[in-house]
């Protein structure tokens, strides 16, 4: 089978190259997905359901005020990409020029 790609993602080196694209694209969007959720002030992905544990009780936790907090809120992001098959591709795409 032959790709679209001139790129020959069967060699090793190809395969941690495309692996740490991805990681750095998946970390950027969500980066950015959670920056648009902090400007409307949502916490959609449920941020807050760990914070809340940072405190002992609950009247602690309706003082610490998430909902304030969540926008302000330095949130990091870590991915690990592993690509276990390369599925189909077996050479890249040739040339007919």
């Amino acid at each position: 089978m032959v790709i679209q790609s001139d790129t020959d993602y069967t060699r090793p080196e190809m395969l941690k190259e495309l692996e740490d694209y991805v990681e750095k694209y998946t970390v950027d969007f969500a980066k950015e997905v959670i920056k648009k959720t902090q400007g409307m002030g949502t916490d959609i992905f449920g941020f807050g359901n760990q914070a809340r544990y940072a405190v002992d009780t609950w009247p602690q936790w309706e003082k610490l005020n998430w909902g304030e907090l969540y926008p302000k809120a330095e949130i990091e992001i870590t991915v690990a990409m592993s690509i276990r098959r390369i599925g189909l591709q077996f050479q890249p795409a040739k040339s007919t020029y």
